[in-house]
């Protein structure tokens, strides 16, 4: 049969088997011939003549004109056979164009060229030097499987990053336009109490202090007057370990050391309280 596989034009997968295994004296499966392709030692072709696809690199969509070169051998045609198919090769309106057809690939190919064979048969030599052939291309196969793999893996960690400073970007934004609607609202309540606006004391007559602005200082110690004194009596004394309940709970708010607080935790504490 190498004198009829000669002279072919092409050679379906089964003839392409047959014509490497007689040029080599040893048995060649359909995996290790798809591997050889994968790494680049021979070609693979598919007659996708017709058939509708996208482009690879704008994902318009495309008529293949003719017979493609398969750039994804082992996707296509190797592990459960997928319906992906990568090829490049002439199209409607382009040449050389890399393509993608949706298709049951397995009705298209693969097919070999008689010469492709030929130069693989070349390079293996025997079976010995077959094996050994077939090892490296199955290790050189795995290493860029890992390679792909951690590829898409640094790949997610950038996305994830990139998706994670995003948040943190709006989080920011959000706290710092509440902060100046508070400051804005802070100022205007300070500007209406100054003027003596009547309804507006009449409404928001409070027993206190207005501060025309905030620091996070301020916000922990109105927040601490409220937990622990708007509801004092006055006319008894402080609670026992007030003190240091008041200044880790304003550590609590503001992130530093609670003793570093003692000051801020004696201002907010009401005046004239009687001695225990």
């Amino acid at each position: 049969m190498e004198k009829v596989y000669r002279l072919l034009y092409w050679l379906d997968m089964a003839q392409a088997i047959e014509y490497l295994e007689s040029l080599t004296k040893t048995q060649v499966t359909e995996r290790l011939l798809l591997q050889l392709c994968e790494a680049q030692q021979c070609r693979a072709y598919a007659d996708v003549d017709g058939v509708s696809g996208r482009t690879w690199e704008s994902f318009d969509q495309a008529i293949a004109i003719g017979i493609h070169l398969v750039t994804n051998p082992m996707d296509a045609f190797g592990s459960g056979w997928s319906s992906s198919l990568l090829t490049k090769g002439d199209i409607v309106g382009s040449t050389e164009t890399e393509w993608m057809g949706e298709l049951p690939v397995w009705k298209r190919g693969p097919i070999f060229q008689p010469r492709d064979i030929e130069s693989l048969a070349g390079m293996l030599g025997d079976g010995e030097n077959l094996s050994s052939q077939s090892e490296l291309i199955a290790l050189r196969c795995q290493l860029e499987q890992e390679r792909d793999a951690r590829e898409a893996a640094e790949l997610r960690a950038m996305q994830a990053e990139a998706d994670a400073s995003s948040l943190r970007q709006e989080i920011e934004a959000a706290y710092y336009a509440q902060k100046a609607d508070e400051e804005l609202a802070a100022r205007e309540a300070h500007q209406r109490y100054i003027e003596g606006d009547p309804a507006y004391q009449l409404s928001n007559a409070i027993d206190g202090l207005i501060f025309p602005y905030s620091t996070k200082h301020l916000e922990a110690m109105r927040d601490a007057a409220v937990e622990f004194w708007q509801g004092h009596d006055i006319t008894k004394p402080a609670p026992y370990g007030i003190q240091k309940t008041v200044q880790n709970f304003l550590a609590a708010r503001t992130g530093e050391n609670a003793r570093k607080l003692a000051e801020l935790a004696a201002a907010i504490k009401p005046d004239g309280l009687p001695k225990s």
